[in-house]
């Protein structure tokens, strides 16, 4: 009863501590790449990059219109949300892992400090989502581990199904609780009945991504099927024939199909991949002081052998080895979420054992004990932060022994923030600004930041816009048809590789002293030498 009473206390502390923590380091407005795009999916309905992230953009929903102020920074604020939220749920799961209280903190405190976590937390993301609902999975799995009861097991296979809505990297970690929550079976139960219900309730979990399919069967104009593909030139092999039944299109978005498979099982590849790995958990993630603690915790939790430690062996494995034969560097430290949270668990039973052996029973013993816990705690929370700039910079370190995030921008700081980034903005409406009237905006990736200023906040209704592909020419040529580009020209937003130093005649205005937007009033003529004129006068 006391332990119950410490722990409702301490998760409001915990979660408000770290809402604190993460809205004062968080990102204050739009954002490039995904970012970008996903505030403007979940703020106007619709159909994101693959894998669709249905939970993400029908969360974001309630959360846009419940919050106010800047609509970008409300997504934001619902990845901090569920960033404290998931350390909460971390902290439920030590504590059902038998930790006491204090270690179990201390190992929420460690995680939820990391860096990529952090990270997640502080920009519009699907990651801090996924991981609550793995959490809460995980504690579900935990529970009914203790008491097999069908209510329970329900529970657990409905939010194991809800996890994959958020991300598919923990499709792994999934497959090892499901089959070990399959043969949990209650006394009471019959295994034909058992399982099929199992399996009933793990689907029903699946049911956000039917959301996917209405929205694609509707006019929403952030939809990635409509404006990344381009079914005439038979992009990914596309075609109207083989790509117009919903369900199906919906399957090869959640596949990611339009990915050349990067798994790899050379033995160099995956002994450098793993290399990666463990720089990135023990230098990017915790730092080296964590390394003995985390050999500790792994003694300590192997010495138990009980469900709940096969189940994080599982964990870790099967993520290990999903990472190992991926060999994405680059989605990496995103790839590895599950296997992160392995790592912190263990990290969390090694401040534990470690606690355990230097005790004292005199009280200045354990003072001491307790400040010199502290002082180590603060320094394996600190080192990784203090080092990652340094690391990433120092010419000792090989290139491919470095951590490269998933998008920018590149961390500077000791401290993980974004509070002041406000260049995405600034960026956006700058080139809305240059673009002339009624033109065709075409840019990389990054334009999503264009796509939130025009289809959120109403930003420059008489332009069109196009994330570029090289199947995208056809587009170009057909706005030449229905169009004079006299008045409603072809405007590139920065140097599209194949494009913009291959077409005749484009007029150069920069954008700021690094990038420019290239105008095409004229015939779409291509060449193989680049011809720009300067203008400079805008």
């Amino acid at each position: 009863m006391h332990s119950l009473r410490i722990r409702a206390l301490l998760l409001p502390a915990i979660f408000l501590a770290f809402l604190i923590i993460f809205l004062q380091t968080a990102a204050p407005s739009v954002f490039y790449g995904d970012s970008g795009e996903l505030q403007a999916v979940a703020l106007c309905g619709g159909v994101a990059h693959p894998s669709g992230y249905p939970i993400f953009i029908m969360l974001g929903q309630v959360f846009g219109r419940v919050l106010s102020g800047d609509p970008a920074y409300r997504i934001t604020v619902m990845s901090v949300f569920f960033g404290a939220a998931a350390v909460c749920a971390l902290f439920l799961v030590l504590v059902k892992l038998g930790l006491p209280v204090w270690a179990a903190l201390a190992g929420s405190v460690v995680y939820g400090l990391s860096f990529t976590f952090w990270w997640s937390s502080i920009r519009a993301e699907v990651y801090t989502i996924s991981i609550f609902l793995f959490l809460t999975s995980f504690w579900l799995v935990l529970h009914t581990f203790e008491k097999p009861t069908l209510a329970r097991a329900v529970s657990a296979a409905a939010c194991l199904g809800l996890t994959l809505t958020g991300h598919l990297a923990f499709a792994p970690a999934v497959m090892v609780l499901g089959l070990m929550l399959a043969f949990t079976k209650p006394e009471k139960s019959k295994w034909f009945v058992y399982w099929p219900l199992i399996l009933i309730t793990f689907i029903a979990g699946l049911t956000p991504y039917l959301y996917l399919v209405w929205a694609d069967s509707g006019d929403y104009p952030m939809n990635y099927l409509d404006y990344t593909i381009e079914l005439s030139t038979r992009q990914f092999g596309l075609t109207e024939e083989t790509f117009s039944n919903p369900f199906g299109r919906i399957f090869w978005l959640i596949s990611g199909q339009e990915y050349h498979s990067t798994f790899n099982l050379s033995s160099r590849v995956m002994a450098r991949t793993s290399m990666q790995l463990a720089i990135t958990e023990f230098i990017y993630q915790f730092g080296l002081l964590a390394l003995p603690v985390f050999i500790i915790g792994v003694w300590k939790l192997l010495k138990k052998t009980d469900r709940k430690t096969w189940a994080l062996v599982g964990i870790f494995t099967a993520s290990t080895v999903f990472c190992v034969v991926n060999g994405n560097r680059r989605m990496l430290p995103v790839f590895a979420m599950p296997l992160t949270i392995t790592v912190a668990v263990a990290i969390s039973f090694g401040i534990f054992a470690l606690r355990e052996r230097l005790s004292g029973d005199r009280k200045r013993l354990r003072f001491r004990g307790i400040s010199a816990g502290i002082i180590f705690l603060g320094l394996m929370i600190a080192t990784p932060h203090l080092i990652r700039g340094p690391w990433d910079r120092s010419g000792i370190v090989k290139e491919s022994m470095k951590i490269v995030l998933e998008a920018g921008p590149e961390i500077k700081t000791v401290i993980p923030t974004l509070k002041d980034y406000m260049e995405p903005r600034i960026y956006g409406e700058r080139v809305l600004e240059l673009v002339p009237p009624n033109s065709l905006v075409v840019g990389t990736w990054k334009i999503m930041v264009l796509y939130y200023l025009h289809y959120v906040e109403g930003m420059r209704p008489d332009i069109e816009l196009d994330p570029y592909d090289s199947h995208h020419f056809i587009r170009l040529q057909r706005w030449e048809e229905e169009h004079d580009l006299h008045s409603h020209p072809i405007v590139f937003v920065g140097t599209i590789y194949g494009m913009v130093e291959d077409i005749v005649g484009l007029t150069e205005v920069p954008i700021d002293e690094e990038e420019s937007i290239y105008i095409c009033r004229g015939p779409l003529k291509r060449k193989k030498t680049s011809h720009l004129i300067k203008d400079n006068s805008r």
